[in-house]
């Protein structure tokens, strides 16, 4: 199994084939677009690639379109990190992981959809996402990390479902625009995990059904 790629005068790079994207990190390890990454615009993934490896589309400022496909099952660390003309980004349901810091410093990131379920979210995914506005979290998350939403400025509210067992240091640090959060009787809220941010926060009893119908 192996990933192809392809860019085009435009500023469109086109992936294909099928298995594991490779990860990247140093000097030596660069993404082989790396020398167009200034003027990649849009990135389709085609069908049969099971995962965006680390550092994949990192500090691909100009951004603004992703397309994934549904075979997806990870999206590694850094890998969208400094994208900040990206705006909007669907993640689809087949997806597993979302690694730390993946949507590190997208300023422009406001409008976020994960899958509903079944869903790993590691620390710092969206941190510095300063225009992000509207996410719905998967129903059976069961922890919010250390600097999911450091500094999501723009964040209005939230949804925390019963499934989340802990709220991590600093997860929602410096979310000015947050006010009112409803947080399940049983979830332990970390020190920190609101830290200058201004929202009340509240408890709910959660109701769980143990038999019948």
């Amino acid at each position: 199994k192996a990933v192809f790629w392809k860019i085009y005068e435009s500023g469109i790079l086109t992936l294909d084939g099928a298995g594991k994207m490779n990860d990247y990190g140093s000097i030596f390890n660069k993404p082989p677009w790396n020398k167009w990454i200034k003027n990649i615009w849009r990135v389709e993934v085609g069908n049969g690639i099971v995962s965006i490896g680390k550092l994949a589309f990192a500090k691909a400022k100009k951004l603004e379109f992703v397309q994934l496909p549904e075979t997806l099952h990870e999206i590694n660390e850094l890998a969208f990190w400094g994208c900040v003309s990206l705006n909007t980004i669907r993640i689809p349901d087949s997806v597993g992981k979302v690694g730390s810091q993946v949507f590190w410093g997208c300023y422009n990131l406001c409008n976020v959809s994960l899958p509903h379920m079944q869903t790993r979210i590691e620390f710092g995914a969206f941190g510095l996402c300063k225009s992000l506005k509207k996410i719905e979290l998967p129903y059976d998350l069961k922890k919010i990390p250390r600097l999911m939403f450091l500094e999501c400025e723009s964040l209005p509210s939230i949804n925390i479902s019963s499934s989340v067992e802990k709220i991590e240091c600093g997860a929602f640090e410096k979310c000015k625009s947050l006010q009112v959060v409803w947080i399940p009787e049983v979830t332990r809220v970390e020190e920190g995990a609101f830290k200058d941010c201004p929202a009340e926060l509240h408890r709910y009893r959660t109701r769980r059904r143990v038999g019948g119908r």
